[in-house]
């Protein structure tokens, strides 16, 4: 008896000890998210932030005129506001004329949009008539192959009973029989 004992206690003494266990390292994890964390240094590079880049683009100018290397005068010289001005073509001079052109423009590419959707669709009629007339024909194939299959049958369902009649004699009774062929195995259905 002093052994069941002995395991008894040994199993209890096991299972409050793994259950402390279990609740002292909850209270540890618990107690680590709750305490607030030091934070790791972080390097300079993220902390200084960079004054935001701004991009300035040269202006076009027509080509500097050559000048002789001992002349100390700049380079680049500043572009007038007139030299950039667009140069209006004789379509852009007439208002009325470039919106009347706009529409002409406009209706030609809806007309083509128009086409291009008749063409698809044309061309999906026919493809689905040619589909329509190969499904007729391998019906047809089919139907005309069933057929055959059907006559073959018929055929040779007539020349077994033509045989039978045959073998069973003139009159197809075994009372009647010569007694030169063995009886046939008589069935339930009459086969």
């Amino acid at each position: 008896m002093a052994s069941r004992e002995r395991i008894f206690f040994a199993g209890v003494a096991t299972s409050a000890l793994l259950i402390g266990i279990g609740f002292g390292g909850g209270i540890l994890l618990g107690q680590a998210a709750l305490e607030p964390t030091q934070q790791a240094p972080q390097p300079k590079l993220a902390t200084r932030s960079l004054p935001p880049a701004r991009v300035v683009l040269p202006a076009p100018t027509e080509a500097a005129p050559s000048l002789p290397a001992s002349s100390s005068a700049p380079l680049v010289q500043a572009a007038t506001p007139a030299e950039f001005e667009p140069q209006r073509t004789s379509s852009q001079d007439d208002p009325a004329r470039s919106q009347k052109a706009d529409q002409v423009r406009t209706r030609d590419l809806e007309n083509q949009k128009q086409a291009e959707r008749r063409a698809k669709v044309e061309k999906k009629n026919v493809e689905a008539a040619e589909r329509r007339k190969k499904a007729a024909e391998r019906h047809r194939r089919y139907a005309e192959k069933k057929a055959r299959q059907e006559a073959a049958l018929e055929q040779r369902a007539l020349e077994q009973r033509q045989e039978a009649r045959k073998r069973a004699g003139p009159f197809g009774l075994l009372a009647f029989d010569d007694g030169a062929e063995s009886p046939r195995p008589a069935s339930f259905f009459g086969n």
